[in-house]
Formats: C-alpha cells, sequence, structure tokens
C-alpha cells in the first residue's frame, strides 16, 4: 500500500509542474482597421504609433487611398473597423446602405492651387487659360473627393471648358502634387495639407470656399467593426486635444469649429 501512495504522490508533483511549465496560448492584440483617406497619412501614422504606445495591447493597421476607392472596398466586403474620408458623400453612401454605426466631423481641409517654387507664370487661376500652361492635374473626381472640389472650381470659375484638354488625372491629391513636384504637371489642385509633403511647392491660389462643397473629414464606425469597443475608443482619442494638436501641426483645421 505504501508503494502506491508513494507512486501516486510522485505522480501528482509530477504532473504539477508540468501544468506550471505548460502556459495557456497568448491572446492576440485586438487589432483595429482604418480606411482612410491618403491626405491624412503622416499625420495619421504618427497618431496612430502614440496611441499604440498608450495601449500596449492595441494594433492598428491602416490601410490609405481614395476615400471614394475605399468606400467601394468597404461596400464589397473589406473588413475595415474605421473609415476617415476627406469627404462627407463617401460616409453618406455607406450610411445609406446602413454600414455606419456612427459618425463623427472629424477635420477640415482647403482647396489649393500649386505650383513649383520657380514657377512665375501661374500666379491664379486665371493664368491656367495661359497657352505655355500645358499641363494641369486633379485627381479623378470617381476616386477621390479633392478631384470633385477642384472639378466645381474650375466650372465655378468657368474654365473647365478652356481647359479640359490639358488635364491630367491622378488618383488622389497625394499623387497630384507629386505630379506637381516631378514636373509632370505645371500645377494642380490639392489640399493645402498635400503642400508641404515637397519642398520645392507653393501655393499660388486659394480656392473660395463658395466654389465648392465644404470640405469636411468625416470619421464613421462601421456596424460590422470587429473589436467594436476598441474601436470607439480610438475613435474618441482622435478627437481629444493630443491628436487634433498633431493634425493642425500639418495644417488641418478642426472639423468640430
Amino acid at each position: 500500500m505504501r508503494s502506491w501512495i508513494i507512486i501516486f504522490l510522485f505522480l501528482l508533483i509530477t504532473i504539477g509542474g508540468w501544468s506550471r511549465l505548460v502556459k495557456p496560448d497568448a491572446v492576440e492584440s485586438p487589432v483595429i482597421v482604418v480606411a482612410a483617406a491618403s491626405s491624412l497619412r503622416e499625420p495619421l501614422d504618427e497618431v496612430a504609433t502614440k496611441y499604440e504606445q498608450k495601449n500596449k495591447n492595441i494594433k492598428i493597421k491602416i490601410v490609405y487611398g481614395g476615400s471614394e476607392t475605399l468606400k467601394e472596398q468597404i461596400l464589397h466586403g473589406a473588413q475595415i473597423d474605421l473609415f476617415l474620408s476627406a469627404g462627407i458623400e463617401p460616409v453618406q453612401d455607406l450610411y445609406s446602405q446602413k454600414k455606419v454605426a456612427e459618425i463623427f466631423n472629424f477635420l477640415r481641409n482647403e482647396l489649393v492651387l500649386v505650383t513649383t517654387k520657380d514657377n512665375n507664370m501661374i500666379k491664379d487661376f486665371n493664368d491656367l487659360k495661359q497657352s505655355e500652361v500645358k499641363l494641369i492635374s486633379i485627381a479623378l473626381p470617381s476616386s477621390a473627393p479633392v478631384g470633385k472640389y477642384g472639378l466645381e472650381v474650375l466650372e465655378a470659375l468657368g474654365l473647365w471648358e478652356k481647359v479640359d484638354e490639358k488635364i491630367v488625372f491622378a488618383k488622389d491629391a497625394s499623387q497630384v502634387a507629386l505630379f506637381v513636384a516631378t514636373g509632370n504637371a505645371d500645377a494642380g489642385l490639392v489640399y493645402r495639407t498635400d503642400v508641404y509633403k515637397f519642398n520645392n511647392l507653393k501655393v499660388t491660389a486659394i480656392a473660395d470656399k463658395k466654389l465648392h462643397s465644404p470640405i469636411v473629414y468625416q470619421m464613421a464606425i462601421l456596424n460590422e467593426a470587429t473589436n467594436l469597443r476598441e474601436t470607439r475608443e480610438f475613435a474618441r482619442f482622435l478627437l481629444q486635444g493630443e491628436s487634433q494638436a498633431i493634425f493642425t501641426k500639418y495644417g488641418f483645421k478642426k472639423g468640430m469649429d
């Protein structure tokens, strides 16, 4: 009998030791997937990094692109938790399809005409009619709201029919700025916040706000968010002073003003 007791105790100790050595499966960190307008890349990357530093158990994954393009991807099943659009219409389209849980006015921006700093030929929008101006870039209206704003301005000024053959379409505002900075266009219509990305660009003219739809960046928490609670917390962080100060540093204006 004593030998059986010894064997039982040995097994109990052995099993107990193994149970302390075998760790449960590590819990994966929640991942918040954000679809964001390309014009937000630099400040949003900075804000996301700061948020991850404050919340070690959260990961932020950001997909950038034109707001209309991102909207279509969401409508076709892309798994996105939070949508940051450079316009109201893409968010409203998603809302009409019952894809949106909450909407916030997030940021504001300005539409500007840009050239390279050594270009003294173009001083305002009317100069785009000059024969010396060969190529003008705007974003494709069907892929990015900035293209729609640019088209509205050119039409309101009565310039579209006079310059339409000079137009070089880009996928978004960042690509428009790149075309101008690299000499692939003489001028372009971009957000003010895109100008700082290239040292050789300057603002030649600011579009009158009356000539285009309001440039309001909207933030939408989507109904199919995988981590809804974590997504809401990150959305609140984006609206708080610390985050807004970073966006302001890059030239954005508060969306709530």
